[in-house]
C-alpha cells in the first residue's frame, strides 16, 4: 500500500475505527494487514509512506 495523502511522513499505526456518523469512516487497512500478514513494516520517503507485508503460504499450496 502506498499513501501519498496529507498524512504522509507519519508512522503507520492501527487507529480506532471511525463511523459515518463521526465523519471518520475508515481505519480498516492496517487492521486487515495485521490480521493476515506474517510480517509487515513501512518505509517513509519524502512524499509518501509505503507499507509492505508478507503472507506465508499454507503448507501444500
Amino acid at each position: 500500500m502506498v499513501d501519498q495523502g496529507p498524512g504522509h511522513g507519519t508512522v503507520p499505526c492501527i487507529r480506532p475505527l471511525g463511523t459515518e456518523e463521526d465523519g471518520r469512516f475508515g481505519g480498516f487497512g492496517l487492521r486487515l494487514v495485521n490480521a493476515f500478514a506474517s510480517r509487515w513494516g513501512y518505509e517513509s520517503g519524502q512524499r509518501r509512506t509505503t507499507v509492505w507485508f508478507e503472507v506465508d503460504r499454507l503448507p501444500g499450496r
